[in-house]
């Protein structure tokens, strides 16, 4: 649960003493970003709720459905999705877990104000919000960075937004970072399925409309290149943030500005990690590779094979789905192929592409999940498409099917696999290999990858693999899993091979 620390009825005002050198540093140039975390705002409810600003600028930029981890990797609180909004990494690498930040790594992933100190240290930086460990252990260095007490949420959001509009009236941020609390307040007060979450919803809606309203009256706005962006670190499930179920892991991300793509209704997903380097794009900081951001900017063409193809809404057999999770499809991109001999329900008959929402869901209600506590909602490294091999979802009692990529013409003696996965091999008996084959044109295949066969799970995993061609003409790869029963699963996302 995420709420004011100390609830009071003392105000935190803006104050600027200029004389004293305190405040806000004049601003660094013509590009600005407004960057608002909503916590604890449900997708199916804002999109239920009045909310006139937020279509406004859904209107004009990009919008869509985002999904966060399950608790395989880390839970669902506020801890995790405001590290994963602000350090541009998940939790794997930043290592907050809970809302005690206990035992974090953000020294090596730090948040984006610190970022912003060690790369553009002239950036004007301006910050209020109520929840205190944000600014206790996530946030660095801001010129202002606020805490806001009251009653409740949404007496400090009107502070929050009393003091982000004197701001950005009376001084020059080149980063205004604005945190409202009301919608997830009143979701632990009065559930998340009441009117009064609906409600507070669209009060967040007011405060976000003041700000932008700010930001337009402001003298030099014709000179300005504003990027607006707006997310939200979970969802919610009665009174609290639940566990694994899809209303709690569905997030949405709304990007509005230079750069940002016009798509409203975005069928890219667009996730946490990606707010980061978006701002950093826009306020011209070039991303070190170094840094390991998970994220990319709103709006950076995919290179994932998968991503070209329209994945159908189809019925299923096996279960049904969850509203905003997307659809599976036998389609394949071009010159793909799947060598199959399995059984089991048609959209999970040998490998398949899907929606990784799709595959993680529950049976279409809010309820627990079909696959609670299997981890599969946390590959949370894909954004689009992504090839699934899961003979358990499958009802399958024989699995054995290949994924095969195109040939590539080979320039030189190496090639160098590389793909993003997703694999977990349960405990108990049963024949499970998954494994990476190397097929060199006019020879057979032969293994130079394969998963341990004993019980293992690899999250959201990067692999890169390099093999020697052995003066073939061409090669390809394949991802073949076999298994006699429901040992586990594989999910594959951004494959690609490259020769030299």
């Amino acid at each position: 649960m995420s709420e004011p620390s100390e609830p009071t009825t003392e105000t935190t005002p803006l104050t600027i003493d200029r004389a004293g050198g305190r405040g806000l540093r004049p601003g660094s140039g013509r590009a600005k970003v407004l960057f608002v975390d909503c916590d604890g705002l449900r997708l199916d409810k804002l999109v239920e709720a009045s909310t006139p600003h937020l279509d406004q600028l859904r209107a004009s930029g990009t919008f869509g459905p985002s999904y966060i981890q399950d608790s395989a990797l880390a839970g669902t609180s506020s801890g995790p999705g405001h590290s994963n909004l602000l350090c541009g990494v998940w939790p794997d690498k930043h290592r907050v877990l809970g809302n005690d930040f206990l035992d974090h790594d953000l020294a090596t992933y730090p948040d984006l104000f610190t970022l912003l100190r060690r790369t553009r240290p002239e950036t004007s930086i301006f910050s209020t919000l109520d929840w205190a460990p944000l600014n206790d252990f996530l946030l660095g260095d801001a010129d202002v960075r606020l805490q806001q007490y009251g009653p409740d949420a949404a007496t400090t959001d009107r502070q929050s937004t009393d003091a982000a509009v004197e701001a950005l009236g009376v001084d020059d941020p080149d980063l205004t970072f604005v945190y409202l609390h009301d919608a997830d307040w009143s979701g632990h007060a009065h559930g998340s399925e009441s009117a009064a979450y609906i409600e507070a919803i669209e009060r967040v809606d007011a405060c976000i409309g003041r700000l932008v309203e700010a930001v337009r009256a402001r003298p030099s706005y014709d000179e300005e290149d504003w990027l607006i962006l707006a997310s939200t670190d979970h969802g919610q499930f009665g009174r609290g943030h639940g566990a694994d179920q899809h209303v709690v892991r569905t997030i949405w991300v709304l990007a509005s500005g230079p750069g940002i793509p016009v798509d409203p209704d975005s069928a890219r997903e667009w996730r946490q990690v990606d707010l980061v380097p978006t701002v950093l794009r826009h306020l011209d900081v070039a991303i070190d590779p170094a840094w390991g951001l998970d994220g990319v900017a709103i709006g950076t063409p995919s290179d994932d094979p998968f991503a070209a193809v329209p994945l159908d809404r189809k019925p299923v057999e096996g279960f049904a789905r969850a509203d905003h999770c997307g659809g599976w499809t036998h389609e394949l991109p071009e010159a793909w192929a799947v060598d199959d001999d399995s059984e089991g329900f048609e959209e999970f008959r040998g490998w398949r592409l899907m929606s990784g929402e799709f595959w993680a869901t529950a049976d279409g209600d809010t309820d627990i999940p079909r696959w609670f506590g299997s981890g599969r909602g946390s590959f949370v490294r894909s954004r689009g498409p992504i090839a699934v091999a899961d003979p358990g979802a499958g009802g399958s009692a024989a699995f054995d099917s290949t994924l095969w990529s195109p040939f590539g013409l080979v320039d030189g003696d190496r090639a160098e696999a590389s793909f993003v996965h997703h694999h977990r091999r349960f405990s108990g008996d049963g024949h499970h290999v998954a494994e990476v084959l190397l097929e060199r044109e006019g020879s057979a295949p032969e293994v130079v990858w394969s998963a341990p066969t004993r019980e293992s799970f690899e999250i959201s995993t990067p692999v890169t693999l390099t093999v020697t061609t052995a003066g073939a003409p061409r090669v390809r790869i394949g991802f073949r899993l076999v298994t006699d029963g429901p040992t586990g699963y594989w999910a594959i996302a951004s494959p690609a091979v490259t020769t030299s």
